[in-house]
């Protein structure tokens, strides 16, 4: 039997929150869960990235740590950066560990909240900006912004399957 971890990574500060449920295997590299978390937030890793575990991890450590080497137990927390110029900052909390059943394909993702941040955008303050301009069409930065954000981006939108789908 394998044993999995449910994570809950959250997007700090976000209001509403923006936040993902998964299920890994405890085996996950941080390497690895640095690409799941890419893809079910929907963006390039086109930008630098760090873990913080009671102190900063470096990049050429994360092939080599798993969430076995740390994670002991349920509500335990952990944090990761993304893109050093809009910080985007995530909490990931251990929601439980379970011995696998059945026949399931991990990663997976169970459960969430509002689409993914458009990278680029400023972190999580600019982005929020941003969805607030697009409530205003007669804010003078009304067009530039949804020419940049584009018509079919809605922010409330969370599709489980287009996420899974990432992740296979």
């Amino acid at each position: 039997m394998t044993k999995i971890v449910e994570l809950k990574i959250s997007i700090a500060d976000s209001d509403p929150e923006i936040f993902r449920t998964v299920q890994v295997p405890i085996s996950t590299t941080l390497r690895k869960l640095h690409h799941i978390t890419q893809n079910i937030f929907n963006w390039g890793d086109d930008h630098l990235h760090e873990f913080d575990i009671k102190g900063h991890v470096s990049k050429n450590q994360e092939s080599k740590i798993s969430l076995a080497d740390f994670i002991t137990r349920k509500g335990q927390k952990f944090f990761y950066l993304y893109d050093f110029g809009d910080s985007w900052e995530h909490i990931l909390t251990v929601n439980k560990i379970f011995e696998e059943a059945g026949n399931r394909k991990y990663p997976l993702c169970i459960g969430g909240q509002r689409n993914g941040p458009l990278e680029d955008s400023g972190g999580i303050w600019g982005y929020e900006d941003k969805m607030e301009i697009l409530k205003d069409k007669t804010h003078p930065d009304y067009d530039w912004v949804l020419e940049w954000v584009g018509e079919d981006f809605d922010p409330d939108n969370f599709d489980i399957e287009e996420i899974n789908k990432r992740l296979k």
